[in-house]
């Protein structure tokens, strides 16, 4: 038996050694290339999520609404290059492309004899994102926007950034409400707090990004999902909104793409703007007794896949209708040891999208009116409480129908 299982390993070794370590794809850091990305391949990047937060005055008094999380370039993680290696036992057209817009990973096609893989991203919708923005300023014109941020929830630093900013734009507003209308309004302090879906507290501190690991093929990050919620500063704390955010993970995740010869083989991955949605693996189980020896490495790519969710706390959040990550793991395991024994096919899903919350809620963004001074603020805080007895006044604006203050 001994013996046996090193005639494998060496076979196996073999194989990967004349196939060029069984990647068809390598990705390495972009400063390797020396900026001749349309030589040595194509770049892409990594995405983040960024949560867009508003502070406002209207007649009801002073607001803040929290909308759904973006997902943008993730400096920090650097720009990816991904390179091709062709297979010397077949003749393969591989295209590699990424969305120019944001630089996501797009798609990767390779049509060859033995080997078909897809690698599909639906890419950043700007059209749907300009038409989203437009349909809010319609429905919240009558208000005078006092500050307008974003903010990285997986980032303690930016998480104190933002309480200072909104804690001192909500006094601010309330200084000039008051000076407009002669409403006193009582502020406390406002806390902003990230914690997980199910109430804990979560670590709010960005993880080391290692993507030397990529090298075998691609990286890309899953989602995870977050509470954002906002309290009134005294004991016991008061609960007033409570959000839910879906955003990509902190952590990376290596993918690889395996070159193969001895049998038909699909791949498809299936990315959305950045995010790892779904794995599968299908290999032809009837070809030679040495096409086995391939298995694996098909047992290896999920076991690299799902190294990630063992830690205590996985990357997919456990809520109502989502797989937990106990779960999540036990099912990519089940997927990876039939997959050894038949070579038919392994399929993991992550379930990243939460059934339970409807693309129309998950844009309507939760608003917490408080009644808690700068006389800039107080004449455009009266021309919205008073719109049929002054002219419109024009100021600066990133958004249609609203009136953005700049001091």
């Amino acid at each position: 038996m001994l013996n046996q299982q090193k005639k494998l390993m060496l076979t196996l070794f073999v194989l990967l050694f004349i196939t060029g370590c069984a990647s068809t794809i390598t990705s390495v850091p972009y400063k390797e290339n020396s900026g001749k990305e349309e030589i040595d391949g194509v770049p892409y990047v990594l995405p983040k999520g960024l949560v867009p937060i508003q502070v406002f005055a209207d007649s009801n008094g002073i607001g803040v609404t929290i909308e759904p999380a973006r997902s943008v370039i993730d400096y920090e993680s650097g720009k990816l290059v991904a390179r091709l290696r062709t297979s010397p036992f077949s003749k393969e057209d591989i295209k590699v492309a990424a969305d120019p817009a944001t630089g996501f990973l797009k798609t990767i096609t390779s049509n060859s004899e033995t080997q078909v893989l897809a690698i599909l991203e639906e890419g950043a919708k700007s059209a749907a994102r300009l038409a989203l923005q437009s349909g809010r300023a319609t429905s919240l014109a009558q208000k005078v926007v006092v500050m307008n941020d974003t903010f990285d929830p997986l980032s303690s630093t930016d998480v104190t950034r933002i309480n200072n900013g909104v804690n001192a734009a909500i006094q601010r507003a309330a200084h000039a409400f008051r000076s407009a209308s002669g409403r006193s309004l009582s502020t406390k302090k406002v806390v902003l707090t990230v914690l997980r879906v199910d109430g804990t507290s979560f670590p709010t501190k960005r993880a080391v990004v290692d993507t030397s690991r990529c090298i075998v093929g691609i990286c890309v990050r899953t989602r995870t999902s977050l509470r954002v919620e906002l309290e009134i500063d005294e004991k016991p704390f008061a609960l007033f909104a409570s959000k839910i955010i879906n955003i990509p993970s902190r952590e990376v995740v290596a993918v690889p793409i395996p070159s193969t010869i001895l049998a038909d083989q699909d791949i498809a991955v299936t990315i959305t703007n950045g995010i790892l949605e779904k794995y599968d693996i299908k290999r032809d189980s009837e070809l030679l007794t040495v096409a086995k020896i391939p298995g694996a490495i098909v047992s290896g790519i999920v076991t690299g896949l799902t190294e990630g969710f063992a830690a205590e706390k996985s990357i997919i959040d456990a809520q109502k209708n989502v797989a937990s990550s106990e779960e999540a793991l036990a099912e990519a395991r089940k997927s990876r040891n039939e997959a050894v024994e038949s070579l038919d096919e392994v399929s993991v899903d992550l379930q990243n999208t939460p059934d339970s919350i409807s693309s129309k809620t998950s844009y309507e963004a939760q608003t917490l009116t408080v009644y808690p001074f700068s006389e800039t603020l107080t004449n455009a805080i009266r021309q919205v409480m008073n719109p049929k007895n002054n002219e419109p006044q024009v100021t600066n604006s990133n958004r249609p129908g609203e009136e953005e203050l700049v001091d």
